[in-house]
C-alpha cells in the first residue's frame, strides 16, 4: 500500500526485493504490471532478464504517480522460473488526494475564470445607489475533494474593485473534504454607472490554485 500521493504533484516509490531461497539461478524473465490502474504505477530499476544465484537477490521499484482521485490498484507480475510459482503475483494500491475547490452563489456553480457575470449566481449585483445603502452578496466555497482545501487569500482586483468589501470570512481557512464555508461580497458604488471587479480565491487545488471570477 503506497498510502497517500497528489494527484497533480510528486511521486511515491517502493523498493521490493527478490530473493532466491532455492539451490540453482532464479531467472527473472518479465516485470509487468496489470489491473484497473496499473498505467498509475511504473516499474524500474532491474534489467531483464535478471538472474540471481543460490541465496541471492535483487531489487526492483514500483513508482505510483496516480491520473484520477480515489484508490488506484494494480497487480505486480514477474515471470520466473520458478517451478511451482512461475507467475508470482501480488497487489498493490496508492490513493490520490487532492482538495477539489468549487463557489457558488444562489446555489449555482461559478466556473472557475467566469467572466460574465449574471443575477442566476449572484455576480451581478444590480442596481444601487451611491448615496445611500449597499448591497451583499453570499457566496459558498465547497471542497469536493477528499484531503483539506485551504483558502490561503481572498482579494478583489479589478478597474472598480475599492467599490466591493470581501467579508464574512477568516483567512486562512481550512475546509474539509465534503465540507463548505462562506464569504460575502458587499456592493458600495462610488459612481454611476456599472462597475466591476473580480474576485481572487487563491487556494491549494493544485489545478485551479487561482481561482477567480
Amino acid at each position: 500500500d503506497f498510502g497517500n500521493q497528489s494527484v497533480c504533484s510528486g511521486t511515491v516509490t517502493r523498493t521490493f526485493t527478490i530473493a532466491n531461497s532455492g539451490n540453482s539461478n532464479l531467472t527473472v524473465s518479465t516485470l509487468t504490471l496489470t489491473g484497473a490502474n496499473a498505467a498509475d504505477f511504473t516499474v524500474g530499476g532491474i534489467t531483464l532478464p535478471a538472474t540471481i544465484a543460490a541465496a541471492g537477490t535483487t531489487t526492483f521499484t514500483v513508482t505510483f504517480d496516480p491520473s484520477l482521485a480515489g484508490t488506484r490498484t494494480a497487480t505486480v507480475n514477474i515471470g520466473n522460473n520458478d517451478c511451482d510459482e512461475a507467475a508470482y503475483d501480488f497487489a498493490i494500491q496508492g490513493t490520490a488526494i487532492d482538495p477539489e475547490i468549487d463557489v457558488t452563489g444562489n446555489s449555482a456553480s461559478i466556473v472557475d475564470g467566469d467572466a460574465t457575470p449574471t443575477t442566476a449566481d449572484h455576480t451581478d449585483f444590480g442596481n444601487q445607489s451611491v448615496c445611500s445603502g449597499t448591497i451583499t452578496r453570499t457566496f459558498t466555497i465547497a471542497n469536493s475533494g477528499n484531503s483539506n482545501l485551504t483558502v490561503s487569500t481572498l482579494t478583489l482586483s479589478g478597474a472598480n474593485a475599492a467599490d466591493f468589501t470581501v467579508g464574512g470570512i477568516t483567512l486562512p481557512a481550512t475546509i474539509a473534504a465534503a465540507g463548505t464555508t462562506t464569504f460575502t461580497v458587499t456592493f458600495d458604488p462610488s459612481l454611476a454607472g456599472t462597475r466591476t471587479a473580480t474576485v481572487n480565491i487563491g487556494n491549494n487545488d493544485c489545478n485551479e490554485a487561482a481561482y477567480d471570477f
